[in-house]
């Protein structure tokens, strides 16, 4: 399924390698395979659970997304899965000011630090020009340069 593909890509949600479509809760595995999210397609929600055995739906937890998979379905069928890739990118970064990332916490010897909101957002940036770059390359689509080169001579020119 294309709309996996691109959640791979995007990692949304964070922390999976690979995606399930099943069509009930009461489909969700007692052993479910590491790292892997389930789309419950009769509610639309990704669940999952961080055990590998016996699970029961207590154990699952519904994951938080930044892109619904409509949105990303239409960006396919617009322009494909690279162009619905850099559309995700970009709906992601308005919605990073909802996320409090602590910068520093020292007490004592212990020390914690994260990413702070602007490394985020530009590192998001940086990710969707390259995005963006990687289309136009999968397109054959490059910045409308020509270059030239000089005609080489043959057989040392007196011919």
């Amino acid at each position: 399924m294309s709309v996996f593909d691109v959640r791979l890509r995007i990692s949304d949600p964070a922390g999976f390698i690979n995606f399930i479509e099943i069509a009930t809760t009461g489909d969700l595995p007692a052993a479910p395979a590491s790292q892997t999210a389930y789309l419950v397609t009769a509610d639309g929600n990704y669940y999952a659970t961080d055990k590998l055995t016996g699970a029961v739906l207590a154990d699952y937890e519904i994951q938080d997304l930044y892109v619904s998979d409509a949105r990303i379905q239409n960006w396919i069928d617009l322009n494909g899965e690279d162009y619905a890739t850099c559309q995700a990118i970009n709906a992601i970064k308005p919605q990073l000011l909802t996320q409090m990332q602590l910068v520093r916490n020292g007490t004592g010897a212990e020390s914690t630090q994260y990413q702070t909101l602007r490394d985020t957002y530009y590192y998001l940036k940086e990710l969707s020009i390259e995005c963006s770059e990687t289309k136009k390359s999968n397109d054959n689509n490059n910045s409308g340069r020509m270059g030239g080169s000089k005609a080489p001579v043959i057989g040392g020119g007196d011919i």
